[in-house]
C-alpha cells in the first residue's frame, strides 16, 4: 500500500498487518509483536523521513508478504535518511524495539529511498526450541 506519510496512517497500517497476521494464525503475543514495530517504523516515515520538505508531505509504501511461516514487511520511504543531527531526532529506541520484535531487521538505503526490513515468525515457539 502507499500512504501519505502522515499520523493518521500510523493506525491504518499497523490495523492492516495486524489483520493480515490474525488471518496468517498468529498468536497474540506475536500479533503484538508485530503491530508494535510497524507502528514504531511507520512513526518514524512521519516524523523524521521527510522533515527537509515543508511544502508537500511524503509517502510512505508498505509492502508484506506471507508464507507459512513468516511475515515479512517493508516500509519504505524517500525522505533524506538516517541522519543523527536531523529536527526531532530521538534516541533510537525506536528502532532498538523493532528489533527487539522482529526475528530479522534491517536498513537500507538504496536509489533515494530508506527501506526498513522486517521478518515475524508465525511460530515463534519453534524458534525456542
Amino acid at each position: 500500500m502507499r500512504l501519505r506519510a502522515v499520523p493518521e496512517n500510523v493506525p491504518v497500517v499497523r490495523h492492516a498487518l495486524g489483520g493480515m497476521a490474525a488471518t496468517r494464525g498468529a498468536d497474540k503475543r506475536t500479533r503484538g509483536a508485530i503491530a508494535l514495530a510497524v507502528t514504531e517504523a511507520v512513526a518514524n516515515v512521519v516524523v523524521h523521513a521527510y522533515t527537509d520538505h515543508t511544502d508537500s508531505v511524503g509517502l510512505m509504501e508498505v509492502h508484506a508478504t506471507a508464507d507459512a511461516d513468516e511475515i515479512d514487511v517493508v516500509i519504505r520511504d524517500e525522505g533524506g535518511g538516517l541522519r543523527p543531527d536531523s529536527p526531532g531526532a530521538g534516541l533510537g529506541a525506536g528502532l532498538r524495539l523493532i528489533g527487539a520484535m522482529a526475528q530479522r531487521f534491517d536498513i537500507t538505503r538504496r536509489d533515494g529511498a530508506t527501506e526498513v526490513h522486517m521478518a515475524f515468525s508465525l511460530h515463534p515457539a519453534q524458534l525456542a526450541a
